[in-house]
């Protein structure tokens, strides 16, 4: 794909101080791949490779950590750091090829953005906003925080549109389950994806229809993804 890629097994020898020649690598680098799995969350060196990335020289709005998830869930990220679980992580369940096209996508993405000290966030008015403290400093309006999901599904940050579209639901926003069921489809967690589909189809979200039926799909489950797909395709 054209990118310069540093891989331990590839660069050390025998002698070679792990430490020291990972941290210089990471010091050279714009970012990590990190792979977090069951087996990291457990291991110290794996972390401390992840606190040298984070700690590597960036600009704030940059991506520096580019997490893959490996038979690990959303919960499980969230339980060892919730400022990973806040970051887009693509899944292995969907292939390394997969993997491999996002990580590209996202190098390409970052290669085409000019230099700039100050990222450029959607303003959508009545959704809250965090003190220094990490308090909200007003009330979540359900109707705002669905548009502020949609616009950061729409930028690729489907980590932060998740948060958002959870928020909606919990508000009990009808037009959220639809959202949220596709942006947990995006990021491959199909079951919950699923189940937040159904409610909205049972709430009359008609919108609902197409985006289950191929969530049943890419569950296996043929005949029911051929039943609801032709509901989908029936007029309302």
């Amino acid at each position: 794909m054209g990118w310069s890629v540093w891989l331990d097994e590839l660069e050390l020898t025998v002698g070679d101080s792990l430490e020291r020649q990972i941290n210089e690598a990471l010091a050279r680098s714009r970012f990590g791949v990190v792979v977090l799995s069951p087996a990291f969350f457990v291991k110290d060196w794996p972390q401390r490779e992840l606190q040298g990335s984070q700690r590597a020289k960036s600009r704030p709005g940059t991506k520096v950590v580019l997490p893959v998830w490996h038979a690990v869930s959303r919960d499980d990220v969230l339980a060892f750091s919730p400022v990973l679980a806040d970051k887009l992580g693509v899944p292995t369940s969907r292939g390394m090829d997969h993997v491999a096209a996002e990580i590209d996508r996202a190098l390409r993405v970052a290669a085409s953005r000019p230099t700039q000290t100050e990222t450029s966030e959607p303003v959508v008015r009545g959704v809250p906003t965090a003190s220094a403290s990490g308090t909200e400093t007003e009330d979540v309006d359900a109707t705002a925080a669905v548009a502020l999901g949609m616009v950061l599904r729409d930028k690729g940050d489907l980590a932060r549109a998740e948060v958002w579209l959870r928020r909606a639901v919990e508000l009990g926003n009808d037009h959220a389950l639809s959202m949220l069921g596709m942006v947990l489809r995006d990021t491959g967690q199909l079951d919950e994806a699923e189940g937040f589909l159904r409610r909205a189809v049972d709430q009359g979200r008609r919108e609902a229809l197409t985006p289950l039926g191929l969530v049943l799909h890419e569950l296996g489950r043929l005949d029911e993804a051929t039943e609801v797909l032709q509901r989908a395709a029936e007029p309302g």
